[in-house]
């Protein structure tokens, strides 16, 4: 072959070429050498259109490519072949076009719905006077519903902290976070703290140097052991009805704190805390036990964990009488040392049922007014999530198998509960702690009011947790 190659290749080329070209072929082609095994690698041509004069074959890109015979492939690319490149890719990217918008439509609509609920977000139940009655055959129009009978006037509480083989410093910290930084200001008259270690430190040691007036009482109650019973020990000396039950590693925002208040107030029959928990029956003899990501998910709840809650004092006499089923719960809970937090929410169920109980003037009949768990969103910073008790209940990042031996039992709490009011109650308890929705009992009403608006009172609970593995 010459040192110069000319080639003549008339093609019609198809889309938007319709006309003949002329290619003419030199020395400063591009030689694409062939691989090692002497086959030309495979190129993809569209609706290609073959010169048997020249070997050339013409696709819609503008291409033309030479096959010459001493095995060499040459290839030229027409001037115009830019613009039909550009049409090509035009086609092609009306599809990701199409999801980048709706990817975009999504993220302005969550945009929107976040800076509408904060602006029109607003606190209470969507019905605070209706009081859901447990008797099914009475009608509508026959149902009592008495205004303001739970409600409370109280204008403060106290705090009763129970402490957990904790630090000093850190028991300290959650001591001065509630009587120096939130204070009478938001409520808190007194703060016991239920001590339960040897050395028993002053009081002097938890106050600032510089007290202001309005920092409430605080005061030590020793404790006879280390039973988790004792959290809920009656204190005589209380002049109020409200008591904030909280963990010493749990401190909760001022703000969030007089929100809970106000809840507690409007339902003080109720338990009201920062914690919704789910039990679910998993087969007729085993219960199931869920945190946070299956009450989001489920948007259902059944309790409230007292780490952070507010209740009656009366509810702590009743822990304490001497009944056959309290007795029985508080020795499996000092057998397990676990579960006290779903024997109250048990009592406060069942005692609710039995005792609220209005005569219903059409029917002569007892009419039985439950007190559903109501669910405050606030802001709560747990320090215990690494040393607490249920430290085990979140999945660790390096371990292959999760430990289930927190929630097992807890589920196995739940299962015995209930066989040992069903053996010495005359009522259901699976009947009078039902799964209610989380929106419908929710103190902080988002707008416009979708399931997924709402929050927990803190991060950590939107970690995968080991009741995950007892959903099913």
């Amino acid at each position: 072959m010459s040192d110069s190659l000319k080639a003549e290749a008339s093609v019609k080329a198809s889309g938007p070429l319709r006309k003949r070209i002329k290619v003419e072929l030199n020395d400063s082609v591009k030689e694409e050498p062939t691989s090692s095994y002497g086959i030309l690698p495979v190129v993809p041509v569209l609706n290609p259109v073959s010169n048997p004069l020249s070997n050339s074959v013409a696709n819609e890109t503008g291409m033309v490519k030479i096959i010459c015979c001493n095995g060499t492939r040459k290839s030229i690319v027409r001037s115009n072949h830019n613009k039909i490149q550009t049409s090509l890719w035009k086609k092609r990217r009306i599809v990701p076009k199409g999801k980048f918008a709706i990817s975009i439509l999504i993220f302005l609509s969550c945009l929107l719905i976040y800076l509408l609920d904060t602006k029109f977000q607003s606190y209470g139940l969507q019905d605070t006077n209706l009081k859901i009655i447990y008797r099914k055959e009475i009608e509508d129009e026959k149902k009592i519903f008495e205004r303001n009978i739970n409600y409370s006037s109280e204008t403060s509480f106290c705090i009763v902290m129970n402490t957990f083989n904790r630090p000093l410093p850190l028991i300290k910290e959650t001591v001065s976070h509630y009587a120096h930084k939130c204070g009478k200001s938001h409520g808190i008259s007194h703060i016991y703290i239920i001590w339960s270690k040897d050395e028993l430190p002053s009081v002097s040691y938890f106050l600032q140097k510089s007290a202001s007036p309005l920092t409430p009482d605080i005061k030590i109650i020793r404790a006879f052991n280390s039973s988790l019973n004792s959290r809920f020990y009656p204190i005589r000396e209380l002049s109020v009805e409200a008591i904030f039950s909280v963990d010493d590693d749990i401190e909760v925002d001022c703000k969030s704190l007089k929100h809970g208040f106000d809840a507690w107030k409007a339902n003080k029959r109720s338990m009201v805390g920062y914690y919704p928990r789910l039990h679910r029956k998993k087969n007729s003899q085993k219960y199931v036990y869920h945190s946070w990501l299956n009450v989001f998910f489920r948007n259902e709840f059944s309790m409230v964990m007292t780490k952070a809650s507010f209740l009656h004092k009366q509810y702590f006499d009743l822990y304490w009488d001497n009944s056959k089923t309290q007795i029985l719960v508080r020795k499996y809970v000092d057998e397990k040392r676990n579960c006290e937090d779903i024997a109250m929410a048990l009592l406060v169920a069942a005692r609710s049922f039995t005792n609220n109980i209005i005569k219903d003037i059409n029917t002569t009949s007892n009419i039985h007014h439950l007190a559903f768990p109501v669910f405050v969103e606030g802001k709560v910073v747990d320090k215990g999530l690494i040393n607490g008790i249920s430290a085990t209940a979140v999945i660790p990042m390096r371990q292959k198998q999760p430990s289930k031996s927190h929630f097992s039992s807890r589920c196995d709490c739940i299962t015995e509960f209930f066989q040992i009011y069903k053996g010495n109650e005359n009522f259901n308890i699976e009947e009078v702690l039902p799964s209610i929705k989380l929106t419908d009992r929710s103190w902080k009403r988002h707008f416009p009011g979708y399931w997924w608006q709402q929050r927990p009172s803190n991060l950590a609970e939107w970690f995968p947790s080991s009741d995950l593995f007892y959903s099913f």
